[in-house]
């Protein structure tokens, strides 16, 4: 039976551009498909009492930084952090 895994993703988040080849190799191996699906999350964080990261408090922001950065690490990516 096929497989298709619906991604949204947000197009300048750290994360799904970490995330995305992964997603895409291990769909491959297993057959599957990956409908990409651009999303706005900011509307999305207002609606649900969340914040964008530029508005978190700073020391969220720093972990946020800094788990970012690891990730970055571990998967050979490279970052420029901050964004310029």
């Amino acid at each position: 039976m096929p497989v298709t895994i619906d991604y949204y993703i947000s197009l300048n988040s750290p994360w799904t551009y970490m995330g995305s080849a992964l997603l895409a190799e291990v769909a491959r191996r297993n057959g599957a498909t990956v409908n990409v699906k651009p999303a706005k999350f900011g509307p999305i964080f207002e609606r649900t009492g969340g914040r964008p990261p530029p508005k978190r408090a700073p020391a969220r922001r720093a972990h946020r930084r800094a788990a970012v950065k690891r990730w970055a690490e571990a998967r050979g990516f490279p970052l420029d952090l901050p964004p310029q």
